[in-house]
C-alpha cells in the first residue's frame, strides 16, 4: 500500500517521538480523536490508541474484550465509518522532536494489530502484531 501525501486515513496514527532513552515518550494523533494522545512508553501508546479504536469501532476488533474485574466491556461492534474529529492538515503538520512515524492499522484480528509503518513518506515495513510494530519503531 502506498501512502498518499495529501490524505491521512481514518485508521492512521501519527506517532511523534520526542524523547528516547530507556523509554520512548511522545505524542500520537488520530483523525478519530480530537485531543493529542501523550504517552510514556510504546506500551502505553498502544493501550490508549486501542481504546480510541474500541470507542469508535474502527478499525473493527474481531473479538470482544473481556474483563475479570467485574466491569462490562463495551462491545466493539462495527458502527460504520466514523466521521473524523481532527482534520488531516492538523495531523500532518505534527512532527516529533526526534522522529515521526505514520502507522496505518489495516485490521485488528486475533486481538492484535496488522498494518504498515511509514517514516517521512517511505515505507518502513509491515507488521502482524504489536511486537513487530514496536520493532519497526525502535
Amino acid at each position: 500500500m502506498e501512502q498518499k501525501t495529501n490524505c491521512f486515513p481514518l485508521n492512521g496514527i501519527r506517532i511523534c517521538i520526542d524523547h528516547k532513552d530507556s523509554n520512548i515518550e511522545g505524542r500520537a494523533y488520530s483523525p478519530l480523536w480530537k485531543a493529542c494522545i501523550t504517552f510514556c512508553g510504546l506500551e502505553e501508546m498502544l493501550l490508549k490508541v486501542d481504546k480510541v479504536f474500541d470507542e469508535k469501532g474502527y478499525p473493527q476488533a474481531f473479538q470482544e474484550k473481556r474483563s475479570f474485574l467485574g466491569k462490562k466491556c463495551r462491545p466493539a461492534a462495527f458502527r460504520g465509518f466514523p466521521s473524523p474529529e481532527t482534520d488531516e492538515k492538523t495531523i500532518l503538520c505534527q512532527q516529533g522532536m526526534l522522529e515521526t512515524y505514520d502507522i496505518v492499522v489495516e485490521s485488528r484480528r486475533n486481538t492484535s494489530w496488522q498494518g504498515s509503518v511509514y517514516k517521512e513518506g517511505s515505507m518502513v515495513g509491515d507488521f502482524c502484531g504489536e511486537l513487530e510494530l514496536i520493532s519497526c519503531l525502535i
